[in-house]
């Protein structure tokens, strides 16, 4: 099978979308104060991937879509 370049441009295209539909953004997600496993399990079921937690601050690193943050911001701590 000969690939054209008219076939390599549109997998190239749909490999792109897939991978930025997969991935989330990355953010700095503060806390108050440390977070726990509740606030762990929250950023996760918002589909949400934590990539590190911060010792010094209340905060982790995160991947999260777009569409999760304003329900992230309704969390009070």
């Amino acid at each position: 099978m000969m690939l054209t370049t008219k076939k390599i441009l549109l997998l190239c295209a749909f490999m792109i979308l897939k991978a930025t539909t997969l991935v989330g953004d990355p953010v700095i997600i503060g806390f108050h104060q440390q977070p726990g496993n509740t606030e762990k399990e929250l950023i996760e079921n918002l589909g949400g991937t934590i990539k590190h937690t911060y010792t010094l601050l209340p905060a982790v690193a995160a991947e999260l879509p777009q569409k999760s943050r304003a329900a992230l911001l309704q969390y009070p701590s």
